[in-house]
């Protein structure tokens, strides 16, 4: 019993590390996968390296990314930082040379 309770608080600290370290990196290390799995021709992505370009074509772990029409690069999946998504058109902004100012 005194063996137990000697090493009950190193079995919490293990316990707490696995839950706030170990789990998050499983969770992000699985979404990534999931992520890479999806990449297709014509996606716009970013690498790691902060390069953007389109996907041209997809292997099991390489594919080949354009970064400037007829300029094409073959790299590893794992350099995927993110799928870019087009940005929503941005609400124009009000030319100040049109407010009506006291003279």
């Amino acid at each position: 019993m005194d063996s137990l309770i000697t090493f009950l608080p190193i079995i919490l600290i293990i316990g707490v590390f696995y839950l706030l370290v170990m789990r998050p990196q499983q969770k992000k290390r699985k979404a990534l996968q999931e992520k890479l799995s999806t990449v297709r021709p014509g996606d716009k992505i970013m690498t790691t390296a902060g390069v953007f370009g389109t996907v041209a074509s997809v292997g099991d772990d390489k594919f080949d990314l354009e970064i400037a029409p007829g300029v094409r690069v073959t790299m590893l999946k794992a350099a995927i930082s993110q799928i870019v998504t087009e940005p929503e058109a941005l609400p124009e902004s009000p030319d100040p040379s049109s407010t009506d100012s006291p003279s």
